[in-house]
């Protein structure tokens, strides 16, 4: 089924808000995380703490070796530094 962009962005071209309960999106995570083991390669499903994004790790089921994070863990650590850098010079000058 295809995804009207207008409905998935909305009509200001916006993302969609993020959920607001935590505890929600960890279960789903979880959820996420007892469907993927039946694949050779698990999908592990988690919340990045500092952005509050869901991260995806494709994991070899017999190394346990991480082959692919989606998005990279190292990303979202620069985006919530940037976020924390931009939070302390906009309350240094108000």
């Amino acid at each position: 089924m295809p995804v009207d962009p207008e409905k998935a962005l909305g009509k200001s071209g916006e993302k969609p808000a993020k959920p607001q309960d935590e505890a929600a999106v960890v279960q789903a995570a979880e959820r996420l995380n007892k469907t993927a083991e039946a694949f050779s390669t698990q999908l592990r499903f988690s919340v990045h703490r500092a952005t509050n994004e869901i991260m995806v790790k494709v994991v070899d089921s017999k190394s346990g070796e991480i082959i692919r994070e989606i998005p990279p863990e190292k990303i979202l650590d620069a985006v919530a530094r940037m976020q924390e850098t931009l939070g302390l010079l906009l309350d240094a000058k108000v």
